[in-house]
């Protein structure tokens, strides 16, 4: 089992047109399999999971999402490749709320889990 702890604040980014706090975390896998990842909170949580950099103009790389695997929790299970980065995005179902969360992942190895800062959004011109 893994797991990463931490809180949403106002310091946080907010979702692009809605006053949701978001924290997005960089998950990485030494052995490729089906891992299970849930969060742990008293918040109403939500959840998704993108291959790569989560990008709010382009979401075609997101690969799953989740509210309500249990209790209002998220909860998804999904096929990692070991060495590809991954982004899950936590946050939660209703606008402004902020508190302590801790998310666990249960698979075939460790996953480790590295809070990003900031999105950095790169457009390009013609």
């Amino acid at each position: 089992m893994s797991n990463y702890s931490n809180e949403l604040t106002t310091n946080n980014q907010k979702m692009p047109n809605t006053n949701k706090y978001y924290q997005a975390i960089e998950i990485l896998v030494n052995t490729s399999g089906y891992y299970d990842i849930r969060s742990l909170s008293n918040m109403n949580t939500y959840g998704c999971l993108y291959r790569g950099n989560y990008n709010p103009s382009d979401i075609s790389n997101q690969i799953t999402c989740n509210d309500d695997y249990v209790h209002d929790q998220f909860g998804f299970s999904s096929y990692l490749e070991a060495g590809v980065s991954y982004t899950l995005l936590f946050t939660t179902l209703y606008s402004g709320v902020t508190g302590p969360y801790s998310v666990v992942a249960y698979g075939p190895d460790k996953m480790k889990f590295t809070p990003i800062d900031t999105i950095q959004i790169t457009t390009m011109s013609k």
